[in-house]
């Protein structure tokens, strides 16, 4: 409440000292949530270390967006040393317990073969699952998505799913699409736009 300013005048120090006080009581949004904050840096020195350590804290106790949000910093090395099968099995966790965040970004990871073997029936499953919840996007554990890594198959898979979000209504991906199709040209583009479309044929018929 503190720390959104939820009727309460925002607060960050004393949002700290109400969250420690339900830590000691073993709460793991509270656990999740100092993790945030030593994420930040706010009204605590920002330390991936600590943020990591009150991550896996909350998500050994079974919290979602902990597990989903250790899932990331795995994927990429944050806090932690990269291990692209930790990522998977907290992203997995988190997935099965119908967390739709970790749900998308499982079936883009098993969808695309980012840092996995392909396997587009696992991906389509997760992703059909997220989409049922209403949701859509989540690129922040990997920057390739953007294709600004001058990698061609990047680029036309990255944006290909900025398409599917942007035609979902997902304001901020409609400005990122028209951005990379800008960059990258018409035949990238065009190329993506078949993309998207083959992907969102593969999920409409998946079952699961």
């Amino acid at each position: 409440m503190y720390a959104t300013g939820d009727k309460l005048e925002k607060n960050d120090a004393l949002a700290v000292q109400w969250i420690r006080k339900a830590v000691e009581q073993g709460y793991a949004e509270a656990q999740y949530s100092l993790g945030v904050f030593y994420a930040d840096g706010k009204c605590l020195l920002k330390n991936k270390v600590e943020a990591v350590k009150w991550y896996r804290i909350s998500a050994e106790q079974g919290y979602p967006p902990a597990q989903y949000t250790l899932g990331g910093a795995y994927f990429v090395g944050w806090g932690v040393p990269k291990s692209i099968p930790e990522a998977m099995q907290w992203f997995r966790k988190a997935a099965e317990q119908g967390h739709a965040p970790a749900q998308f970004i499982l079936g883009v990871i098993y969808f695309d073969g980012r840092g996995v073997q392909i396997d587009t029936e696992e991906g389509a499953k997760w992703l059909r699952r997220s989409i049922d919840q209403g949701y859509i996007q989540d690129f922040k554990f990997d920057p390739s998505f953007k294709g600004e890594n001058g990698n061609p198959k990047d680029e036309i898979e990255g944006l290909a799913w900025f398409i599917i979000a942007a035609e979902r209504g997902d304001k901020n991906s409609i400005k990122i699409r028209e951005a990379i199709e800008h960059r990258v040209g018409p035949e990238v583009a065009k190329a993506a736009k078949e993309r998207s479309q083959q992907i969102l044929r593969k999920i409409r018929t998946v079952k699961y």
